[in-house]
């Protein structure tokens, strides 16, 4: 595929534009900055607030934790009733 077509259909995508415009950097995708500092390990009881933030703010809740916060909801709401 000729560079120029290929240009052509992604460029409605926004992925890229056509020769002498700005190019949209894979970086401006993001809601944030990716070049920020990110720490690799939180450990317990660090209490920098800002590294805490980090981390909660981040944190992707996956299929698997979320059917055992499920449970674990369902079974509180069962010990409050009894």
């Amino acid at each position: 595929m000729e560079p120029l077509i290929l240009r052509t259909i992604i460029g409605p995508l926004g992925l890229c534009k056509h020769e002498g415009e700005n190019r949209m950097q894979i970086k401006d995708m993001f809601e944030k900055r990716i070049e920020r500092d990110i720490k690799g390990v939180i450990k317990v009881g660090q209490s920098d607030e800002e590294n805490v933030y980090q981390e909660l703010d981040e944190y992707v809740v996956t299929k698997e934790l979320l059917k055992h916060l499920r449970s674990m909801r369902g079974c509180f709401f069962l010990a409050l009733k009894n």
